[in-house]
């Protein structure tokens, strides 16, 4: 059995630390289950158990959230009140929002490895289906779409957890819908292939859950 700051912990030694992720209170009890949701208004009413680990994946405002080794807490913000809760009644509280992406980063490119280019649509599809059960349409640009026809080695990146990365015009860069508005802009003639938000952030978070079960078995 393991606290959740040993979880963390084991998350950040496997996938790095970032500042929008991190524990914000632990009651040092060790982890039976784990219940998640992507923001914090749908996990207020579920954080009821001290032995389970809770995670919210959105922060409501930029770094909003006081981790447990902040010196000084952001009062002001929009989830406070979580944060709040969690001390109030000692529970377990994390935020894992780009490391969570991270996780979807890597899993995707092992997924895509030795895989032929011109089936990335089919593959992402496929990739995404093993998560989310509703259906959704991934959006490709014009760009992307020409450089998919034309009978040579295409050159994909993978950016979903990659920000304010330089684009250049032979690349097709797979991003998540909204996050990198130069991709999405007719005008810039950008190839880009992007994925909803909402499926890579569940997808995220239930490859999150998977890496924290491990973690825990160990």
């Amino acid at each position: 059995m393991m606290t959740a700051r040993e979880i963390y912990q084991r998350l950040k030694d496997k996938f790095g630390e970032y500042e929008d992720s991190g524990l914000i209170h632990s009651n040092k009890k060790d982890i039976k289950d784990i219940v998640w949701e992507i923001d914090g208004v749908y996990l207020y009413p579920l954080m009821k158990d001290p032995a389970v680990l809770y995670i919210v994946h959105h922060p409501v405002s930029r770094f909003n959230l006081a981790f447990e080794d902040d010196k000084e807490p952001d009062e002001e913000s929009e989830n406070y009140i979580l944060e709040y809760h969690a001390k109030r009644l000692n529970l377990n509280l994390m935020c894992i929002h780009s490391l969570a992406d991270k996780i979807l980063e890597n899993e995707l490119n092992r997924y895509l490895k030795d895989k032929d280019e011109k089936d990335i649509i089919v593959n992402l599809n496929k990739f995404f289906n093993q998560y989310i059960n509703f259906e959704f349409n991934i959006y490709t640009t014009k760009r992307a779409e020409k450089l998919l026809k034309k009978n040579r080695h295409i050159r994909i990146e993978n950016r979903l957890a990659t920000y304010n990365y330089k684009i250049r015009k032979e690349v097709i860069y797979i991003d998540q819908l909204g996050a990198t508005k130069d991709l999405e802009r007719p005008k810039n003639n950008n190839a880009g292939i992007l994925v909803p938000h909402s499926v890579t952030d569940i997808s995220a978070m239930i490859i999150l859950e998977r890496e924290i079960r491990k973690i825990m078995k160990k």
